[in-house]
C-alpha cells in the first residue's frame, strides 16, 4: 500500500549545446554540453540530500544521461519513460523559428495567439501536453515509493506547477526553471502542495 504522504523532487536537466540560431526545441534529442562537472555535482548533491527510492526520467538524452549517472553513482533503481518527455512540436521540432514562420505563417500566428489550444502540425497543444503530463504525474503518485526523483524538462515542470497552483495554462511560460532547477512537491491527505 502506498504511503499517505509522498514527496516528489522534480529536476530540470542540465544545459545542452544551443543551436546556432533560435530554434524550436521540444522532443529534439539535443546533446548535453561537454563540460558538465558542476551539473553532475549539483544533481548528485540534490539526490543525496533528498534520498529518493527511485529515479524516473525522460528518455531524451539531456535527461536520460544525468539520470543514468546519478542512479549508478547512488546505486538507485531507474526507470526511463517517454511520458516524461518535453512537449511535442511535431513538424516544427528542431527547426529555426524563422523557418517555421516562413513555412507555416498562419499556424504560427494562431499558435502565438493561443498556444493552449493550437497544435503545431503533428504536435501537441499545451492543453494536450498538460493532459499527458497530468497522467504521468498520477502514475508517479500511485507508485509504492514514498520519495521519487524525476529528471525531466522545463515544460513538464511548468505544466505540473500550473496543476498544483491551479493556474491557467496561459500563464505557464511566466514560470521559469533554470537548468538543474527544482520543483519539490508533496502529496498527502491535504492534496498536492509545493514545498519551498
Amino acid at each position: 500500500m502506498a504511503s499517505p504522504v509522498k514527496t516528489l523532487c522534480i529536476l530540470r536537466h542540465p544545459a545542452f549545446t544551443p543551436p546556432a540560431e533560435p530554434t524550436c526545441l521540444g522532443q529534439t534529442d539535443v546533446e548535453l554540453k561537454s563540460a558538465l562537472p558542476a551539473a553532475w555535482e549539483k544533481i548528485t548533491a540534490v539526490a543525496k540530500d533528498f534520498q529518493p527510492q527511485i529515479i524516473l526520467a525522460s528518455d531524451l538524452k539531456r535527461c536520460r544521461i544525468p539520470a543514468e549517472h546519478t542512479a549508478k553513482f547512488l546505486e538507485l533503481p531507474l526507470e526511463i519513460l517517454t511520458e516524461w518527455r518535453e512537449i511535442a512540436f511535431g513538424e516544427w521540432d528542431g527547426l529555426p523559428w524563422s523557418t517555421i514562420e516562413q513555412k507555416w505563417p498562419e499556424t504560427m500566428t494562431a499558435w502565438m495567439k493561443d498556444f493552449v489550444n493550437t497544435r503545431p502540425p503533428g504536435g501537441e497543444s499545451m492543453k494536450i501536453f498538460h493532459t499527458r503530463i497530468g497522467t504521468a504525474l498520477d502514475h508517479a503518485l500511485s507508485r509504492p515509493e514514498d520519495k521519487i526523483l524525476i529528471i525531466t524538462h522545463s515544460g513538464v515542470m511548468r505544466s505540473i506547477f500550473c496543476r498544483i497552483a491551479e493556474a491557467p495554462l496561459q500563464k505557464a511560460f511566466s514560470v521559469e526553471f533554470a537548468f538543474c532547477g527544482l520543483l519539490k512537491m508533496e502529496n498527502s491527505s491535504f492534496g498536492l502542495r509545493i514545498l519551498l
